[in-house]
C-alpha cells in the first residue's frame, strides 16, 4: 500500500472512532433548519440510538475495580461506554476489552487504577475490540511489581484510540502488537522500560503526547517492526535512550513521518538509534529538535538496511558525542538544520564533529546547514568543542553532496573530507574545507 492510500485509511478510521463516541445529545441541532442538515442530522441520530448506553463500573459486583468494569463490558453492548468514577482503585486483574466499547474515567489525574499483587497488562485492548476508546484514565502499577513486567495498554485489536491516559511505574506504557491504526493524543507515559513500544502492525499516530523517562534503561518510543507512523508534537525526555528504531530480522519498520519532535537529554545512549538487522525505509523528521544526549550521538544511524532517512529543520545541539554519526545505510539527507555545540562535555577530543561519515558509507547528502556555534549556544556559556562541522572518514564513500552549509565558528574548520570517491559534490559551502 503507498503513502497516500494509508494517510486516506488513518483518516477515515479516526473520522469512524471520532463519530462513533459524539455524544448522543442531539435535540435541538441547527442542522435540522434545513432539508439536507436534517436528513444528515437523521442519519448520525440513527448511528447513536439502539443499545448504546453508559454502564458505570461501581454498579457491578467484585472484589476490586477491575472486576466490576469486566462484569459491565460483559453486559454492555456493543458501541457503548464504561464509567468509571473519580478516585484510586486498587486492582490485581487485568481489564480486557474484546468488543467495541468506550472505557472512560472522570479525567487522567481523577480516576486512577492502581495494579497489586499483579505484574502484568492493567488494560487488554484483544481481539474483537476494534474502534474501543479508552479515555480520561491513570494507570500506575504499586511498589516493585512494574520491574518484573507488563504494560499499561496493550493493543492487538484494530482502530483504537488512547486519550487523555496518564501512565507511570509500569515496565511499559502502551504497546502495539497491530494489526492497523493505533491512535494515541494527549498522554503523559512515564515507564521504566519502553514508553511506548510498536512490535506490529500499521498506522500508529501519535500527537501531542509527552514520553517521560525513569533513571534506569527506559526507552521513549521503540520500534520494532511496523509502518505508517505519524508523530506529531510529541515530547520525550529524560530516557535513558529517547527513540529507538531496531527491526530485528525479516522485520521493517518504515514510512515514519515526524514533526515537531523534541528528544532531550538521553541519559545513558543516543537520542535517536537507528540500529537492528531489519529493513529502515523512509524515515523522515521535519521541525525537530534532538538535543542533550549525556553520553551518545544525537542521531546515530547504525543500520545497514537503511534505504532513506531524512531529517530538515530543526536543531541537533549539546550532544556529548557529534550531533549526526552516519555508520551505515543510504540516500541519508541532513538538510537546512542548525547543527551546534555538540561534544558537550567531551573532553577527550574524540567524536566532537557537527556530522561525522564512518569508512565507506555513500548516497548522502548535507545541505544548507548551519553548523558551529549559534547565538542559542553562546548564551548558554561553556567551552566550545565541536571541532569540525562535516567529517568524511578515510575511505570509499562515494555518490555523496556536501553543499551550501555554513561554519559558525567549529573550532577546527567546516569540513575535512578524506574520502577518496570521485563521484561527489562538494561546492558553495562558506568557511574552512580542508585541502582549498
Amino acid at each position: 500500500m503507498g503513502l497516500y492510500p494509508l494517510k486516506i485509511a488513518l483518516f477515515l478510521s479516526l473520522l469512524v472512532t471520532t463519530l462513533c463516541n459524539i455524544p448522543c445529545q442531539l435535540s435541538g441541532s441547527p442542522a435540522q433548519s434545513d432539508p439536507a442538515g436534517k436528513a444528515a442530522h437523521a442519519a448520525l441520530e440513527a448511528a447513536c440510538t439502539g443499545d448504546r448506553k453508559v454502564y458505570w463500573a461501581s454498579d457491578f459486583e467484585g472484589r476490586d475495580m477491575a472486576e466490576r468494569i469486566n462484569h459491565a463490558i460483559a453486559a454492555a453492548a456493543p458501541g457503548s461506554t464504561v464509567m468509571a468514577p473519580g478516585g484510586s482503585f486498587l486492582h490485581s486483574s487485568p481489564i480486557r476489552i474484546d468488543k467495541t466499547i468506550r472505557l472512560e474515567g472522570a479525567g487522567s489525574a481523577q480516576t486512577t487504577f492502581v495494579s497489586t499483587g499483579l505484574a502484568s497488562d492493567q488494560i487488554e485492548i484483544v481481539k474483537g475490540g476494534d474502534y474501543s476508546t479508552v479515555a480520561n484514565l491513570g494507570l500506575y502499577t504499586q511498589g516493585d511489581l512494574a520491574p518484573t513486567g507488563g504494560a499499561g495498554i496493550t493493543v492487538s485489536a484494530s482502530f483504537v484510540h488512547v486519550s487523555n491516559v496518564r501512565i507511570w511505574n509500569q515496565y511499559n506504557g502502551i504497546v502495539f502488537n497491530g494489526p492497523q491504526n493505533l491512535y494515541i493524543d494527549d498522554c503523559d507515559i512515564r515507564c521504566l522500560a519502553n514508553d511506548l513500544w510498536q512490535t506490529g502492525g500499521v498506522n500508529l499516530a501519535v500527537r501531542d503526547t509527552k514520553l517521560y523517562g525513569s533513571s534506569g534503561p527506559s526507552t521513549g518510543l521503540h520500534l520494532t517492526n511496523g509502518a505508517g507512523i505519524w508523530l506529531t508534537d510529541v515530547e520525550i525526555w529524560g530516557n535513558a535512550r529517547g527513540i529507538v528504531i531496531d527491526p530485528g530480522q525479516h522485520e521493517g519498520v518504515g514510512q515514519v513521518f515526524a514533526k515537531g519532535v523534541v528528544v532531550d537529554t538521553s541519559h545513558q545512549q543516543d537520542g535517536i538509534l537507528m540500529g537492528g538487522s531489519g529493513a529502515v525505509f523512509h524515515i523522515d523528521f521535519a521541525e525537530s529538535w534532538v538535543a542533550g544526549s549525556e553520553k551518545g550521538y544525537g542521531i546515530n544511524l547504525n543500520n545497514s538496511h537503511t534505504n532513506g532517512f531524512t531529517w530538515s529543520g530543526g536543531f541537533i545541539r549539546e550532544n556529548h558525542l557529534s550531533g549526526v554519526f552516519i555508520q551505515a545505510g543510504e540516500n541519508i539527507q541532513i538538510l537546512g538544520t542548525q547543527i551546534s555545540a555538540n561534544g558537550h562535555n567531551n573532553t577527550t577530543g574524540h567524536d566532537t564533529y557537527g556530522v561525522s561519515v564512518a569508512p565507506g558509507v555513500s548516497h548522502f547528502m548535507i545541505a544548507d546547514c548551519l553548523i558551529g556555534r549559534t547565538g542559542f549556544d553562546e548564551e548558554g556559556g561553556g567551552t566550545m568543542r565541536q571541532s569540525v562541522g562535516i567529517y568524511i572518514a578515510p575511505g570509499d564513500s562515494d555518490f555523496f553532496e556536501v553543499i551550501n552549509n555554513m561554519d559558525a565558528g567549529n573550532t577546527e574548520g567546516l569540513l575535512v573530507d578524506n574520502s577518496r570517491g570521485k563521484r561527489k559534490v562538494i561546492q558553495g559551502n562558506l568557511g574552512k574545507v580542508a585541502g582549498e
